[in-house]
């Protein structure tokens, strides 16, 4: 029983470890952007006049 739970810790971590690994090398490729650099992409508002309504 042991021995199963140990296996199964190593072959977790070594999944683990993996997953990290791709993810590093993604983020090394790829600059991260934050949320907000996308909306500013996607709504173009300077052409849009800006009036309030009263």
């Amino acid at each position: 029983m042991l021995s199963f739970l140990y296996e199964r810790y190593l072959f977790i971590k070594r999944g683990y470890i993996q997953r990290k690994s791709i993810l590093s090398k993604i983020n090394k490729d790829e600059p991260s952007k934050c949320v907000g650099d996308e909306l500013e992409d996607d709504f173009d508002t300077s052409s849009e006049s800006r009036t309030v309504a009263k």
